[in-house]
């Protein structure tokens, strides 16, 4: 099939086979053999946003799976990386086949082969201006591979990058060094079009998404550390319990804390425990920044005017919410781990995650 790249073949109408593009075959000669690392030329990638809504229509039923929206990147490396186990297994292999003795590795060799760190291949790939767009790692090992890129931003939850021009640059990383492979390969990103409504400003739809992704993770982590805090004035208050000592003033101390962190649980999350129903709340923090994030992430549209109002919102709730945090943090939190040294009790809190 000249058009795709793809062979497909008939076994006598008992099978139906497809290999689907095997353009880099035609690639393959003595030059690309011999580098170090060769990355074949990339089919453009296809940007669109499968539907998942077409499950049910009556008789008319019928689902097959399409093509998922990626990036194949197919690439050959000369030479691999022998492990210590493998080389030691290798030596083993060939002493059996010589009819010489086989010794059996030391608490030493063998500690070294478990520490041993993986020899890895890291792909970059980057826009035209530079800009990296995601880092995947694949295990170094001889001969042809491929792995596919499925366009979204740093990791598989970010957002889908925009159409245009990208780079894929190759670099293996092997006993604590980095070692640029030296190749590099351009290739296209086109859009579907498929929309209804025109096609949307991708550019500022992947700049919005990326910002209010980068707000939730902060969010997040505000959010996980509250949640630890709290389970931490817990476990003071157990071990208080366990002193011999009055401690009244200080289990106070921890309860008029703990207080404090529901509030700021409640006002992020929307509820102060899991078991405890919370009515008549305004929407949560989390709410408003997940909608900004997911509305139209999974649709071929433009960012609409409700999800940058509601990330407006977050963005300035959260940053009262971290203020009221770091003040509880700086001043109080401070003041009872001071005052838990007076009956010999040595706690930190972890580190006041930073706002970004």
């Amino acid at each position: 099939q000249e058009r795709e790249n793809d062979l497909a073949v008939a076994t006598f109408g008992r099978g139906w086979y497809v290999l689907d593009d095997y353009s880099y075959i035609r690639q393959i000669n003595k030059e690309v053999m011999d580098k170090e690392a060769h990355i074949f030329d990339i089919k453009d990638g296809l940007l669109y946003y499968p539907g998942n809504n077409h499950g049910n229509q009556g008789e008319v039923y019928f689902r097959a799976p399409n093509p998922e929206p990626e990036v194949r990147i197919i690439y050959n490396v000369k030479e691999g990386y022998e492990t210590l186990k493998q080389k030691r297994m290798k030596a083993q292999r060939e002493a059996g086949k010589s009819g010489r003795e086989i010794t059996y590795p030391s608490d030493e060799e063998l500690l070294a082969e478990a520490q041993e760190e993986r020899a890895m291949l890291i792909f970059t790939i980057s826009d035209e201006d530079g800009n990296i767009m995601r880092k995947i790692e694949s295990p170094l090992r001889k001969g042809i591979g491929s792995l596919a890129w499925d366009m979204s931003y740093m990791d598989r939850r970010g957002p889908s990058v925009p159409p245009g021009k990208y780079f894929v640059s190759i670099e293996k990383y092997v006993n604590g060094e980095y070692i640029d492979l030296g190749e590099k390969k351009e290739f296209i990103i086109n859009a579907l079009d498929n929309s209804a409504l025109g096609d949307p400003d991708y550019e500022a739809k992947f700049e919005f998404l990326k910002k209010a992704t980068d707000l939730y993770t902060t969010i997040s982590e505000v959010y996980s550390f509250t949640n630890e805090l709290k389970g931490e004035m817990g476990s003071i208050r157990d071990e208080l319990m366990i002193t011999p000592a009055r401690t009244h003033e200080l289990v106070l101390d921890t309860k008029n804390i703990e207080k404090e962190i529901d509030d700021i649980i409640l006002a992020i999350s929307g509820r102060r425990d899991e078991n405890v129903r919370v009515d008549a709340t305004e929407p949560s923090i989390m709410n408003r920044i997940s909608f900004a994030v997911r509305a139209t992430s999974g649709a071929e549209s433009d960012i609409t005017g409700a999800q940058r109002e509601q990330y407006d919102i977050s963005l300035a709730k959260i940053e009262n919410e971290y203020s009221r945090l770091k003040d509880l943090y700086d001043n109080e939190i401070m003041e009872l781990k001071n005052n838990l040294k007076s009956v010999d009790i040595d706690w930190s809190p972890g580190d006041l995650p930073a706002f970004k």
